[in-house]
């Protein structure tokens, strides 16, 4: 090709390359030390889950505490004052003192009084059961009497607890000599746990003497007691609190007694009267 030819060429196709240069020229171009934008990703996932930050952390241990505090609530008895008998076992609570402890008595009638001793009547008696184990004691057998007195508790329905002590005749007992002289008779006295059904067992001391370990149920179980005319006394004590305080009442024919409620080793003395 010519010089002349090979020249114009040139001239022709410059402002295509000075334009098509300029073109690129404008284009972003990143600096090696600059940092890369995200808008230049866009397949970036903008709703990448986070790693949890510390008050995530701690909005998860306040909600566990508070699943801790209520599980402890309930087990102490957040559910125990709210059954409709706790009013009675608060009220006779509230009338207690150290020294006169007081029982919330409810007549057939319905009504309200508090008192010290409760009541038992000819109709609690116990009679054939009471002549049964007479006869055995006036024979000298202490095995056939105190399997007597057994057979006359009604604890069959929590028989399989392992927390039930059975009564047991002794020959130096003061119960044992009055039973058979005649002066006591077996009378029966009904045990609730009158509020949750959890697990309390109190013992039982008759005039002082431990007599039987009875677990409460809300379907009552009921013990035959020896009992003089007159003036006895029966101690409750709570040897085992299923949540929110042992809570016991007690049925005769002369109705309902509620008592206070009690912790773990603590104990409720009340008179018993024989009419």
């Amino acid at each position: 090709m010519a010089k002349r030819d090979l020249f114009l060429a040139q001239a022709a196709s410059g402002p295509a390359l000075e334009e098509s240069q300029s073109t690129h020229d404008d284009l972003p171009i990143p600096l090696i030390d600059q940092e890369i934008s995200d808008d230049l990703w866009p397949s970036q996932e903008v709703d990448a889950p986070r790693p949890p930050t510390a008050k995530h952390w701690l909005w998860g241990l306040a909600l566990g505490g508070a699943a801790i505090v209520a599980g402890l609530w309930l087990q102490q008895g957040g559910t125990e004052k709210r059954h409709e008998n706790w009013q009675h076992v608060e009220a006779a609570s509230q009338a207690s003192t150290d020294f006169a402890q007081q029982l919330i008595h409810f007549d057939g009638a319905g009504n309200e009084t508090a008192v010290r001793s409760l009541t038992v009547t000819g109709a609690d008696r116990n009679l054939g059961a009471t002549q049964e184990l007479r006869s055995a004691l006036r024979r000298n057998d202490l095995v056939t009497a105190t399997a007597t007195l057994q057979t006359a508790q009604g604890l069959q329905s929590v028989a399989d607890n392992a927390a039930i002590s059975w009564p047991e005749l002794l020959p130096d007992l003061p119960m044992t000599a009055d039973l058979r002289n005649g002066r006591a008779e077996l009378f029966e006295i009904e045990l609730f746990d009158c509020c949750d059904e959890d697990g309390d067992v109190v013992e039982l001391l008759v005039n002082g003497t431990p007599f039987a370990t009875v677990p409460l149920i809300n379907g009552g179980s009921v013990v035959a007691i020896p009992l003089s005319r007159g003036q006895n006394s029966i101690t409750m004590i709570a040897t085992r609190d299923g949540g929110g305080g042992v809570t016991v009442s007690l049925r005769t024919s002369r109705g309902h007694y509620f008592a206070r409620y009690m912790a773990e080793g603590e104990s409720h003395q009340m008179g018993v009267v024989v009419q």
